[in-house]
C-alpha cells in the first residue's frame, strides 16, 4: 500500500472510532462543548492538572485514562490527536513487514492497535495497557471489526515482565513519560555535548523508570525481532539519555532516526524521533547514534507578519536592497518582494496591496540562497495567484506578530541554531555578563553585548536552552531591561 493510500485507510479507521480532524481551536472547542457536559469538561481538566502536577504518580495517570475511556468522552477528547494517529500510525504500519507476533505496548483504547491488526491479518497482535477501562473499549472495538487475531491484556510494565516473545514490539509514548525531566546536562553552557557519565545515566534511568521498561521489552524480543519506538524525546538531553539506555542494552539502530511532526489542532508538535531497533550486534543496517541537536533548513530564520514585519523592516540597520520581484495575479491583490542585506543579516520583505506584510531575517550567507528561494519561487509562479498565496502562507502563515510592534526584535532565535548565530556575530563585544548555577544544578549564562551596529542578548544553559535577541541602538534599552529581568541585577 502506498503512503497516500495508507493514510486514507487510517483516516477511515479513525472515523470508524468516531474521531474527527479539526484545523482550528475554535471549531474543536465548539465541538467539544456540544458533545461533553460542563461536568465532564471540569472533571477532565481537574484530572489533567493532577497528572501534570504529579508526573510520576501512576495513580493520577490511570485515573485520567479511566475517565477518558467512557464511550461519550473518548471520541471527542482524542480527536485533538487525529493527526498524531495519522502520522505515527502510518510510520509504524510501514514497518510491520512480515512480523508474525506483534506487541503494542501502552495501547490505550487500541485505536492504532486495531489498525495494525487490520493491516496485518497474517499476524497475532497483542495490545497491553494499565487501564482496564481503556482495554474494555479496545476489546469491544476489535470484536466489532472482526479482528479475531487481536487481543488485549492488562499489564503494568513498571512492575511485571511481558509474557511471551514477539518479533515486533511497538511502543509510542509509553517508555519515557516523564516529560518534565530535563535529561542529561551538557558539559557547559558553551556546548551541547554530553560527557560519558555513568552515574548521571543511572540516575536518569532510575528517576524516569526508562531503564526497567527497556530491560523488559528487550527480554520479550525475539533474537531476530525489531522494536519500533516513538517517545517524547525531541529535547536533546532526554534524547541522549534515552538513546544511551537503548545502546547500553545492545539495541542497535537499523534505520536513520525519523523526526515526526504533526498537528494537535492548531499547535504544531515536533515529536519523536521514531527509532527502529534490532537486538543483533553487528546488524548490517546498523546506524550511528546521533547526539547532536536536530537541524532544519529554516532553523536560523526569524519571521514576522503584520504590522511588526513592516516595523522591523524599516529599522534594519544599513538595509541594502539587492533585488525586487513584483507579482500581479489576475483578480487578486498584487504585491512585491524585496530581498537584500542589512549588516550581518539577509532579509526578505513581502507586501501586498491588500495589507499583507511579511518579513524573514536570517544570518547572512555568501550567496543569500537561504532567503532567495522564496523570491525565485514567487518569480516562477508568475501569474498563478493561488500558488503565490500558498507560498506566502507557507513562509509567513505561522509567524507570530506581537501585540505591540515596537517590541518586536530585529532578529530572535530560541533554537539550538541560536548558538551558531551568536558565535558568528562579527566584532562581538561583551558589555555585561552574568553566570550562575540554578537550584536544579544547571549552569546559566546571560550576556549583553554589541556586534557592529547591533545590540544583542544571548542566554544559554546546560539543558540546551539557547536564546539570541537583536535590536538596533534606539531600542537597546529593551535589551538592557530584559537582561536585568533575567539576571536579577539592578542598574
Amino acid at each position: 500500500m502506498v503512503a497516500a493510500e495508507l493514510k486514507e485507510a487510517l483516516a477511515d479507521h479513525l472515523f470508524h472510532w468516531g474521531l474527527r480532524p479539526f484545523l482550528s481551536d475554535r471549531d474543536y472547542d465548539r465541538w467539544q462543548r456540544e458533545h461533553l457536559s460542563p461536568a465532564d469538561l471540569h472533571q477532565l481538566r481537574l484530572l489533567a492538572e493532577t497528572r501534570h502536577r504529579n508526573p510520576r504518580n501512576g495513580e493520577a495517570d490511570l485515573a485520567f485514562y479511566e475517565y477518558a475511556a467512557q464511550a461519550h468522552i473518548y471520541p471527542t477528547l482524542y480527536s485533538q490527536r487525529f493527526d498524531y494517529y495519522l502520522t505515527v500510525g502510518a510510520a509504524v504500519t510501514e514497518r510491520i513487514d512480515r512480523a508474525q507476533r506483534i506487541l503494542d505496548l501502552g495501547c490505550g483504547l487500541g485505536i492504532l492497535t486495531t489498525f495494525y491488526a487490520r493491516q496485518a491479518p497474517h499476524a497475532t497482535v497483542v495490545g497491553v495497557d494499565r487501564s482496564p477501562g481503556s482495554l474494555d473499549v479496545a476489546r469491544r472495538q476489535a470484536a466489532k471489526l472482526g479482528l479475531v487475531h487481536c487481543s488485549f491484556a492488562r499489564l503494568d510494565l513498571n512492575h511485571e515482565p511481558l509474557p511471551g516473545t514477539y518479533d515486533l514490539i511497538i511502543a509510542s509514548q509509553s517508555l519515557l513519560q516523564s516529560e518534565s525531566d530535563p535529561g542529561l546536562p551538557s558539559e557547559s553552557w558553551r556546548t551541547h555535548a554530553r560527557p560519558s557519565d555513568e552515574a548521571a545515566q543511572r540516575d536518569f534511568e532510575r528517576r524516569t523508570g526508562v531503564g526497567v521498561r527497556v530491560d523488559r521489552i528487550h527480554a520479550a524480543l525475539a533474537p531476530d525481532g525489531r522494536i519500533v519506538l516513538c517517545e517524547k524525546t525531541r529535547h536533546l538531553g532526554r534524547r541522549i539519555g534515552f538513546q544511551r539506555a537503548l545502546a547500553a542494552r545492545g539495541l542497535c539502530l537499523i534505520e536513520p532516526a525519523l523526526p515526526l511532526r504533526y498537528q494537535s489542532v492548531e499547535e504544531v508538535t515536533d515529536d519523536g524521533p521514531l527509532y527502529v531497533l534490532s537486538p543483533q550486534a553487528g546488524h548490517p543496517d546498523a546506524q550511528p547514534w546521533d547526539e547532536t541537536p536536530e537541524r532544519s533548513a529554516d532553523e536560523a530564520v526569524y519571521s514576522q507578519s503584520g504590522p511588526a514585519a513592516e516595523y522591523v523592516w524599516q529599522r534594519l540597520i544599513g538595509r541594502s536592497r539587492e533585488r525586487t520581484v513584483s507579482f500581479k495575479p489576475p483578480g487578486m491583490a498584487s504585491g512585491e518582494l524585496e530581498w537584500g542585506r542589512a549588516g550581518v543579516f539577509d532579509y526578505l520583505y513581502a507586501s501586498r496591496h491588500n495589507g499583507f506584510r511579511g518579513l524573514q531575517v536570517a544570518p547572512a550567507c555568501p550567496d543569500g540562497i537561504r532567503l532567495s528561494r522564496l523570491a525565485e519561487s514567487l518569480a516562477d509562479a508568475g501569474q498563478d495567484g493561488a500558488r503565490i498565496v500558498e507560498l506566502l502562507r507557507e513562509a509567513f502563515g505561522a509567524a507570530a506578530s506581537p501585540p505591540e510592534p515596537a517590541g518586536a526584535p530585529l532578529y530572535e532565535n530560541h533554537r539550538a541554531a541560536a548558538q551558531a548565530v551568536y558565535l558568528a556575530l562579527p566584532a562581538r563585544t561583551v558589555r555585561q555578563a552574568h553566570d550562575q548555577v540554578l537550584p536544579d544544578g544547571r549552569q546559566l549564562h546571560i550576556e549583553l553585548g554589541t556586534s557592529g551596529n547591533f545590540f544583542y542578548l544571548y542566554c544559554a544553559n546546560t539543558y540546551d536552552q539557547r536564546q539570541l535577541v537583536v535590536f538596533e541602538p534606539e531600542r537597546a534599552h529593551l535589551l538592557e531591561q530584559y537582561y536585568r529581568d533575567l539576571s536579577g541585577t539592578t542598574p
